[in-house]
Order: structure tokens, then C-alpha cells, then sequence
């Protein structure tokens, strides 16, 4: 049967803020934290974007819908943590990816500090 395995969307909005929450459980973040990063109209966009005509799903989709939003928010997760100094990131040619990684202690601004020293 061709529609087997495929399930149809009746409330868009309630639907988006259930696979939200979901896709915030697989990634351990707080649902009030995903909230500041993404609107559930984002969500619903991103919802209408992957499934088929109709708002119709099926497993394969549902997982899309899932990948996309939480790399939504491990994006903003990632910004948010360099924007506070936590984390510094570079552009690398040679892996032509953006490369994260932790600050030592100590280091702020791209300078390393002396912990002990009054600033």
C-alpha cells in the first residue's frame, strides 16, 4: 500500500511544539533555553518545509524535521557560547569547516590573562 506508513499533520501548531520538545530531550536542552533560539513559527516553517503535500509525514520526514531544528539550536547554542567568550571558533581552509574549541583559563579576548593578575 502506497500510504503506509505515512501519518497526516491535523494541527500544525500543536505538532510543531511537541517535536520541539522531542528534539530538545535527544539533545539535552531545556525547552525555555530552545524557546529563546526558535519560535514555534520557525518550527511550523521548517514542518511545512520537509513534509509532503497535505502535511503528511512518515518516519524518514519526521527525522528530518528533527535533525534540521536541532541543529538550529546547537547553532545558536555554539554563537551564543562564542558571543559570551566561552568558546572561540575559526574558519578552517583545510577542513573547510568552522572549527570550535574551549578558551583555557585564564585566556579572554583572544589574549591570555594572568588569573592572578588585577584587571
Amino acid at each position: 500500500m502506497e500510504d503506509e506508513g505515512n501519518y497526516k499533520i491535523k494541527n500544525i501548531k500543536i505538532f510543531s511544539k511537541k517535536i520541539l520538545s522531542m528534539s530538545c530531550k535527544y539533545i539535552e536542552m531545556d525547552l525555555k533555553e530552545a524557546k529563546s533560539y526558535i519560535k514555534i513559527s520557525n518550527v511550523v516553517q521548517i514542518v511545512k518545509e520537509k513534509s509532503k503535500k497535505g502535511l503528511i509525514i512518515n518516519e524518514e520526514i519526521a527525522d528530518n524535521i528533527v535533525e534540521e531544528i536541532q541543529s538550529w539550536l546547537v547553532g545558536c547554542q555554539l554563537a551564543k557560547m562564542c558571543a559570551e567568550d566561552i568558546l572561540e571558533c575559526y574558519w578552517s581552509d583545510e577542513g573547510c569547516c568552522m572549527v570550535f574549541s574551549v578558551k583555557e583559563e585564564g585566556e579572554k579576548d583572544g589574549k591570555k590573562h594572568d588569573k592572578n593578575q588585577e584587571t
